[in-house]
C-alpha cells in the first residue's frame, strides 16, 4: 500500500510545498515515510473504507487499544502520520490542516509520552494472552527512540547503534 501511493505523495507535495510540509510537520510525503499517503491513496482507490473509517491509527495504537481499551499513541508514532507537529512536538496539527485531508480529530488517538502509562491490561487481552489482568501498559514508541531513551538511562555518555532495515548511530 506505501510503494502504491507514490501518486499520492506527489500530490500532496505539491499542493502544500515541501518546505511547508518540513515547517509543519517535520517529515516530507513520501511512501512509506508518513502514513498520510496511504490515507490518501485509500481515499482515492477505496473511498467507502476512508468514508467509513472511524480511527486513523497505526498498528502501535491497535495493539495499546486491544490490551487496554485506550485509544493512544506516543509523539514518535504520530510524527510518522504526517499529521503531528513534530518540530514543536505540540500535537496533531489544527482542523484546518487535518480537514484538507478529510480526516477529522476525533479519528486520531490521543498523543501521550512514550514513557506514560497507557492503561491496564484489560479481562479480554488477559484471557487471551495469558497476562494477569489489571498490569500497567507504558505507552512505549518507535524502535530507535524508545531504544535511544534506554541506552540514555543506562549509559548517557554512550552511542547507540542499531541495526535492522536502516543502520542508526545516535548519541
Amino acid at each position: 500500500l506505501f510503494r502504491g501511493s507514490q501518486v499520492q505523495a506527489k500530490e500532496l507535495t505539491e499542493s502544500i510545498g515541501q518546505e511547508r510540509w518540513l515547517a509543519t510537520t517535520g517529515n516530507i510525503p513520501a511512501p512509506g515515510g508518513i502514513s498520510l499517503t496511504a490515507h490518501q491513496w485509500l481515499a482515492a482507490n477505496r473511498p467507502r473504507v476512508a468514508a467509513e473509517a472511524a480511527h486513523w491509527v497505526h498498528l502501535h495504537a491497535v495493539i495499546l487499544y486491544s490490551l487496554t481499551g485506550n485509544l493512544v499513541t506516543d509523539p514518535t508514532q504520530a510524527a510518522y502520520t504526517g499529521l503531528y507537529d513534530t518540530p514543536h512536538a505540540s500535537g496533531w496539527l489544527g482542523d484546518d490542516w487535518l480537514g484538507q485531508f478529510g480526516i477529522t480529530r476525533s479519528q486520531l488517538p490521543e498523543v501521550r509520552p512514550s514513557d506514560s502509562f497507557a492503561g491496564r491490561i484489560n479481562h479480554e487481552s488477559a484471557e487471551l494472552t495469558g497476562l494477569t489482568e489489571g498490569i500497567p501498559v507504558v505507552t512505549g514508541g518507535a524502535d530507535v527512540p524508545t531504544a535511544l531513551t534506554a541506552a540514555e538511562e543506562l549509559l548517557p555518555e554512550a552511542a547507540l547503534n542499531m541495526s535492522g532495515t536502516t543502520e542508526i548511530v545516535a548519541a
